[in-house]
């Protein structure tokens, strides 16, 4: 073992990151309709240990799931509910793959259900298969490490080219690094469009407060402008009037915020939900839209003609 490295195996698929496997699987012994495609790791014994997942029942790979042994699976939790929702699915075989490359697999394990793509997955049946019983060109080594794990790449690249200088080694990175740009993408998105739908919502609600606002107050304005009060007074009037508005709408959301966050912990990685500069800069940005939402409404108030009005009314 190198030093500074603590543990490594191979794997197929990156947790969280770009791109999936998918293989046909058949329970044996319980009629289906037809095979039901699942996403599938082909992994070296030791992967579990190393990745920290969880083999809640029976056993993970060792040596004894060789080439020319009998064939080995391990299956996640939302898998062997599928298969066997009333039975015990250890021990049970199931057809991995259709057609020439099909195979008989027993499930020797379960493994705790994960998240294989993104932080807002449901619950996906999964199946992890033996690396030297299912080979696959293309694996991934994951490497446990006690320090930075990217200060290490120039020695793990030396590495494999040593052992096997045709094998192209390429896209070393921290899992951090995957996480961030793959398991929460579609979470970013998602929270990017909801809080841009509800600031929109907010701005023209706002817009459409004061702007009645003002419609109901045109002659109440006109008054004013007529006993001598300026335009700059009337804007003053009317971006008060909105800011308060704001203000009290900005100390309910923040309170609401606050009773929410313990809920929201479990969603949340490596993020205080109750970080301040989050709130206040937050807060901050309410007061710019609601002053910008508030400028048309109090620049159409300063210009009302006072006679007119008046005279309307």
């Amino acid at each position: 073992m190198l030093p500074g490295v603590r543990n490594a195996t191979l794997g197929s698929h990156i947790p969280m990151g770009p791109g999936s496997q998918w293989d046909r699987v058949t329970p044996i012994g319980i009629e289906t309709t037809e095979p039901l495609s699942v996403m599938c790791d082909s992994v070296e014994a030791g992967y579990f240990a190393s990745m920290a997942t969880d083999v809640v029942k029976g056993r993970a790979f060792d040596a004894r799931d060789r080439p020319g042994a009998p064939g080995a699976a391990i299956i996640n939790q939302e898998l062997a509910r599928r298969f066997w929702p009333n039975a015990d699915a250890l021990g049970r075989q199931i057809q991995f793959g259709v057609g020439k490359r099909a195979a008989v697999l027993e499930v020797i394990g379960i493994a705790r259900n994960g998240k294989y793509q993104a932080t807002i997955d449901l619950p996906a049946p999964y199946i992890y298969v033996s690396f030297p019983q299912q080979f696959r060109s293309n694996m991934t080594l994951f490497v446990q490490t006690a320090d930075d794990p990217l200060s290490l790449a120039p020695t793990l690249r030396r590495e494999v080219q040593s052992l096997a200088p045709d094998v192209p080694v390429y896209g070393i990175h921290s899992m951090r690094e995957t996480f961030d740009a793959h398991g929460l993408l579609a979470s970013r998105i998602m929270a990017q469009m909801v809080g841009a739908t509800g600031l929109l919502l907010g701005v023209a609600g706002l817009y459409a407060v004061v702007a009645f606002g003002v419609a109901r107050g045109t002659r109440e304005i006109g008054i004013r402008m007529a006993l001598g009060a300026t335009s700059g007074s009337v804007r003053r009037k009317v971006l008060t009037s909105g800011l308060k508005l704001a203000i009290i709408g900005g100390a309910l959301g923040v309170a609401a915020a606050l009773a929410l966050t313990r809920y929201l912990r479990e969603f949340l990685d490596q993020v205080n939900p109750q970080d301040p500069a989050a709130f206040v800069g937050v807060s901050i940005l309410l007061l710019v839209v609601t002053l910008a939402a508030c400028w048309i409404p109090a620049r159409r108030a300063s210009r009302v003609d006072p006679a007119i009005t008046l005279r309307y009314e």
